[in-house]
């Protein structure tokens, strides 16, 4: 018999591996990147998450080794809103905010003493500051604030209240102050005014004195902007009127409470005027204003007989007016005010005769 000769390849064969004991293994891990169906990691969705880990503060800290001048020097150079946004990178850095931002664009308190003084930190640029003190507070606590907001370059400032309560003496005594929103509060009589630099001024139903508008018109020499909405105070005194009388104002608003019997505006720079009167006005007088551009007279018929409405004047002086808006009264004090000159054009011309 022949002999016959097999060959036999012996290959390696794979390693035994060890069944996994965690069943979980195999299922998708949320903390890894996803994959495309090329297999490749999908970089949006890293971006979201890690976008979502620095708006949680949970981020990597990169600037708690740094210290505070050049976290001072980075603050300088960015605006607010970015360093806000860098807030969240780092909570060391968060910390770091308040005391090392070279300019405060806004600031609202509700409380005195919600936060450390102004004082204690660098020498900062506050531009608005807005106060709405709680029912139970009282509105003279914000002294100090307003002494220290006064020391930081103050521009805008907004005191609201829940009740006519008298705010503090020195609110009208800011030199820097260049806009002033009171609302719902009583200004002191003896209040000092000082604020050359004012110009706006918006009073809304606000307790205050024909004095100290005089002493405020008198004071803000570049004042631009004057709204009086039912303001009550100014009626009070023997004439029982309010009197608006300054050479800078070019934008007005005036609509009185209905106690108001006189008004009086002399504004010969105005551009706008919206003024308003109530059933108890027995004489109104609107002095010629050249510039007027746009004018809004809502004149109610008065309660009493003897009335004195002086309108005329001021709209034939307003050569450049653009738009014109009569309601209530004005209409009809408008063709008596002409029907009045006709008469006395026609009395003068059959008397020469």
């Amino acid at each position: 018999m022949g002999l016959i000769s097999r060959t036999y390849i012996i290959r390696p064969s794979k390693p035994a591996t060890l069944p996994d004991p965690d069943p979980s293994h195999h299922q998708s891990n949320r903390s890894l990147p996803r994959l495309r169906r090329d297999s490749t990691p999908d970089p949006m969705g890293r971006r979201r998450r890690a976008a979502a880990a620095a708006a949680a503060g949970e981020g990597p800290d990169c600037f708690s080794h740094l210290n505070e001048d050049l976290l001072r020097s980075i603050l300088s150079r960015i605006p607010t809103r970015s360093a806000a946004a860098l807030a969240a990178v780092s909570r060391h850095f968060r910390k770091e905010i308040p005391p090392l931002l070279e300019r405060v664009d806004s600031l609202t308190l509700h409380e005195p003493y919600a936060q450390p003084p102004l004082r204690v930190t660098p020498p900062l640029i506050l531009r608005r500051l807005a106060l709405a003190p709680h029912r139970a507070i009282p509105p003279s606590s914000f002294r100090p604030v307003l002494d220290d907001a006064a020391q930081h370059g103050l521009s805008e400032l907004a005191f609201r209240l829940t009740r006519r309560a008298r705010l503090p003496r020195n609110v009208l005594s800011v030199k820097s102050l260049a806009v002033l929103d009171l609302d719902t509060c009583a200004v002191p009589p003896w209040s000092g005014v000082a604020c050359p630099c004012l110009r706006t001024l918006r009073l809304h139903r606000v307790a205050i004195d024909q004095g100290i508008i005089n002493k405020i018109l008198a004071s803000a020499s570049c004042l631009d902007t004057l709204e009086m909405v039912y303001c009550t105070g100014i009626g009070t005194g023997r004439v029982g009127g309010c009197t608006v009388e300054s050479s800078s104002v070019r934008n007005l608003v005036f609509r009185p409470t209905l106690n108001l019997a006189q008004t009086t505006i002399r504004a010969s720079a105005l551009r706008t005027v919206t003024l308003y009167t109530r059933g108890k006005v027995n004489r109104l007088e609107l002095a010629p204003a050249p510039e007027v551009r746009k004018a809004y007279l809502h004149i109610a018929k008065s309660l009493t007989t003897k009335e004195s409405f002086s309108v005329r004047p001021f709209l034939d002086a307003g050569v450049r007016l653009e738009c014109l808006t009569l309601r209530g009264h004005a209409m009809k004090l408008l063709n008596w005010s002409r029907n009045a000159s006709v008469k006395a054009m026609q009395r003068r011309f059959w008397r020469k005769e």
